[in-house]
């Protein structure tokens, strides 16, 4: 169920192999109709925005032969880029008006000794050992201020879209977001990040992949099968089941799991929750960021009113033209979400005039289509049918009972008396970062090992 990194990743290893010298037969039903989950390339407007835009995840966030992610990259000979974020990043803060007294927008490597004064948030959370706080309280707790402060903040709330006062510090331990932040070079993939899993789809078979499929029930079948019903179409049987469904699906409570449904699941849903995200690519006529620049970051929280984050999809190639991404988590982008998607534009461009300080409106520097429209797109994780927000994190609880953070995603993970109905997707990644591709990749390998070893066991 659910043809994103996880789903496919196990469909594909699957699909692969044999019992008793019989092949596997393998069916992949997803509600929306194109595959990917939150991994979306968007082909459709290659042609204005010179490339397909990413609409959800960007890059590669591990170095090569860290995860196994990079398996996929060589096997199906992809290309990649290294984008450099820290050292060709850029941050605007009001602490850099001085020495660089015309813009506090400045390259990351030309502060070291702010940076250096700020790393110290890295350690603190990693040697933090008291009861579970919230990111709030642990800011508080460690007295930061300034550029510290503003740092911490990002730190805390960055990657995962997660509100301060919800974040999770034993959760950010148990998920290793410090080694992920620290990371100093992300990949593109060349063509689009979806080209992976297009290269599991030929592997598969599209005949074996039904789009348009939403299960909306699941049930014990005889004889040790299980079914699931997708309404218009009727009832499908196997012998085994994964489940791939997003935690904005889990919570929403838009498959009916009967029985499969257990007490430590719906406890862990406490603690796992979806982020608020939404990502906007724009093109403008003319780049007026620096030529080295791969990332930006808005630490100002006061001045800021759209996302923290911006991208560079064509970091380091001048042929192609001009385009920043947003991406926009958290609070701001749960206040935004009501809003139009030409509001929502207008306020990024605002945020970006804060920054830099032009002589004219960087919204008049959009291009513009022959029609006269401006050539953006804009993607709400939390609109969106099958998907119902962004990515995972885990959020600090009062009351933690059997089920604590730690092991929140441990029990979203398990099948123990779900069995032959397995679980898959980022939120359930146990060994590779959740909340990333390779996370939710990782989890598909995961689910592959216990639905083949269930198989081979139960084999008639």
């Amino acid at each position: 169920i659910g043809a994103g990194p996880s789903g496919l990743t196990a469909a594909r290893q699957l699909s692969q192999c044999k019992i008793n010298n019989r092949r596997l037969n393998v069916l992949v039903l997803e509600g929306a109709g194109r595959i990917g989950g939150r991994l979306f390339t968007d082909h459709t407007t290659a042609q204005d925005f010179g490339s397909p835009m990413e609409l959800g995840a960007q890059n590669i966030h591990v170095e090569p032969g860290v995860a196994p992610i990079w398996n996929e990259v060589r096997r199906y000979n992809l290309r990649t880029k290294p984008i450099p974020k820290f050292w060709n990043g850029y941050v605007y803060n009001s602490e850099f008006l001085y020495p660089v007294p015309r813009s506090p927008l400045c390259n990351i490597a030309h502060f070291n000794f702010k940076l250096i004064r700020a790393s110290r948030v890295f350690d603190d959370i990693l040697n933090y050992g008291g009861a579970d706080i919230s990111g709030e309280r642990f800011m508080r707790l460690m007295g930061y201020d300034g550029f510290t402060a503003e740092s911490a903040e990002a730190v805390l709330t960055g990657h995962l879209g997660s509100p301060l006062n919800k974040v999770s510090i034993l959760g950010l331990q148990r998920d290793h977001v410090v080694a992920l932040l620290k990371n100093s070079i992300d990949h593109y993939v060349l063509g689009g990040y979806d080209s992976i899993l297009r290269g599991m789809v030929r592997q598969i078979t599209p005949q074996k992949i039904l789009l348009n499929h939403p299960v909306k029930k699941i049930v014990r079948g005889k004889n040790n099968t299980i079914q699931c019903y997708v309404p218009g179409v009727g009832w499908f049987s196997a012998r085994s089941m994964l489940c791939t469904a997003s935690i904005g699906m889990l919570q929403s409570r838009s498959i009916d799991f009967t029985d499969f449904w257990t007490d430590e699941k719906e406890k862990a849903l406490s603690f796992v929750i979806p982020a608020h995200q939404i990502k906007m690519s724009i093109r403008f006529k003319s780049q007026f960021w620096a030529d080295d620049m791969s990332m930006l970051n808005h630490l100002e929280a006061a001045e800021r009113k759209t996302g923290k984050t911006y991208f560079v999809p064509h970091y380091g190639d001048s042929n192609r033209p001009p385009v920043l991404t947003a991406l926009i988590s958290g609070d701001p982008a749960k206040k935004l979400l009501p809003l139009a998607n030409e509001q929502i534009l207008r306020l990024v461009c605002n945020d970006l005039d804060t920054m830099y300080k032009l002589p004219s409106s960087i919204f008049r520097k959009i291009a513009q289509r022959k029609d006269g429209s401006l050539i953006f797109n804009t993607k709400k994780w939390m609109d969106d049918a099958y998907a119902k927000g962004g990515i995972s994190y885990l959020q600090v609880h009062d009351r933690e009972g059997n089920i604590k953070v730690q092991n929140a995603r441990d029990a979203l993970a398990s099948s123990d008396n779900t069995e032959p109905l397995f679980w898959a997707g980022e939120a359930t990644s146990l060994v590779q970062q959740p909340s990333s591709v390779h996370g939710a990749h990782a989890s598909g390998l995961r689910a592959f090992s216990e639905i083949y070893n269930y198989l081979r066991k139960n084999n008639e």
